[in-house]
């Protein structure tokens, strides 16, 4: 495996932008870095070694019915190839970055202990927005820690945390303190 990610970010957003892809390309990497995290049976797709790079790219597609963005596959295609797996949140994470600087857009986490449907996600983003005054994408990362409540992540490192874990750290710190 290569030591370094070795991918042109500039280039591959620019080619994404004169083909109008950005969008696209964005929310293919989002769901992308979603469903390798969080599902087994994709994350042994994707890496399986029974199937030619191409094919494996084509079931990928298939399966997680992408919108097939040409910079995607391409992108996709030098994932699989240089076996960059475990690097596929990080890449969505900078290529996200990239566009947000470009658009003037956010991209905002919402953690949760379950996955959302697209419809409460669309509301989440919707009500994200308008509290942040611009455009948003919103990745929705899972996390089974949390017992109950969300937390939300904004591109400067503010946390926001609405989670019963953490109302629950805090009440025994008060009691520890009030003992």
């Amino acid at each position: 495996m290569t030591s370094q990610l070795i991918i042109d970010f500039d280039a591959l957003i620019a080619r994404a932008e004169s083909r109008g892809e950005l969008d696209r390309l964005e929310g293919d990497l989002v769901k992308l870095a979603y469903l390798f995290s969080t599902n087994f049976d994709f994350r042994l797709l994707i890496r399986s070694n029974r199937i030619s790079i191409e094919n494996r790219i084509e079931s990928v597609l298939e399966v997680a019915d992408f919108s097939a963005a040409q910079t995607f596959v391409e992108l996709l295609f030098i994932i699989v190839s240089e076996r960059y797996f475990n690097r596929i949140q990080l890449i969505s994470d900078r290529v996200t970055d990239m566009i947000s600087k470009r658009s003037n857009r956010y991209l905002v986490v919402f953690g949760t202990s379950k996955a959302l449907s697209s419809d409460e996600q669309n509301e989440v983003g919707s009500r994200i927005s308008s509290a942040v005054g611009r455009s948003i994408t919103l990745r929705n990362d899972v996390d089974a820690r949390l017992i109950a409540g969300s937390f939300i992540k904004l591109p400067d490192g503010k946390v926001f945390d609405y989670s019963v874990r953490r109302q629950l750290s805090e009440f025994k710190s008060y009691l520890l303190e009030n003992a």
